[in-house]
């Protein structure tokens, strides 16, 4: 028998996925109940003070480095800041987001120092167009969730990486309803095609692997897990056999960050 929940749950998730476009939720996700919009969108601080956190952890900084960032969004602000704070070069990838000039310009307005760095960032679309090794930190922040084929990109990353380069992602494991974080647990893979948004659901296990099989030496450097909650969850609902093999800890795992290192 479906909970009330589960319809629920099922018809904004059919609504996301139809109804509304990128664009849209670019300017009203706000009002949305239960969604969320970027925070670089209108400030790439709090972003940057995580990457700055992490990258210092590891002993390293951006200072005459020459950064990659993953899925930057509609504007290119992160990079805006990387490249102020010090970096030499900041390339911000996004290939399946449309650029918004009026967001971007809205952001340079408002941080006039930006103008005398805008020649030290580039947006492209296509990793092909870095030359090889030629990235010294690659860094993401809420994109590898999004990523079905992981394997395929760590390889074409290791490409344009130099010798002892690293890369640093946080990823939120959660189902991007908040409503429901641990609902998508519930279906297969065919029925999570029809109602889902693109998240790959791949556990941190999954992307730890798949790292290390591309060549990568990765740790995890921070880990949220909400323990209690899912177990509550686990207690009241049926969670699909395709996630039977996950320790408790990984599909309670809200977000992760990942460090990566080419040997």
């Amino acid at each position: 028998k479906m909970l009330l929940n589960d319809i629920e749950y099922i018809f904004l998730r059919l609504v996301r996925k139809y109804l509304f476009s990128y664009q849209f939720l670019v300017k009203y996700g706000n009002f949305i109940p239960g969604y969320t919009i970027t925070s670089a969108q209108f400030s790439p601080d709090t972003i940057i003070d995580r990457y700055l956190k992490f990258i210092k952890s590891i002993g390293r900084d951006i200072k005459d480095k020459t950064i990659l960032e993953l899925g930057v969004g509609v504007t290119s602000s992160t990079c805006y800041k990387l490249a102020y704070l010090g970096a030499k070069e900041c390339y911000a990838f996004e290939p399946y987001v449309k650029f918004n000039k009026k967001f971007d310009d809205s952001i340079i307005k408002k941080t006039p120092e930006y103008a005398s760095i805008l020649n030290k960032v580039k947006r492209i679309t296509d990793l092909k167009t870095l030359k090889l090794q030629k990235i010294d930190i690659i860094l993401s922040n809420g994109v590898l969730e999004y990523v079905e084929n992981f394997s395929e990109l760590c390889h074409q990353l290791k490409e344009v990486m130099n010798s002892g380069a690293c890369m640093i992602h946080r990823i939120d494991y959660r189902d991007h309803f908040f409503k429901y974080p641990f609902h998508f647990y519930k279906f297969n893979k065919k029925t999570w095609g029809r109602i889902g948004t693109g998240l790959s659901r791949l556990r941190v296990i999954d992307h730890l692997n798949i790292l290390e099989e591309a060549g990568f030496k990765s740790r995890i450097l921070d880990r949220d897990v909400a323990m209690n909650d899912f177990l509550k969850f686990k207690s009241k609902n049926k969670i699909h056999n395709d996630f039977e093999r996950y320790r408790d800890e990984e599909l309670a795992t809200k977000f992760a960050v990942i460090f990566a290192e080419k040997t």
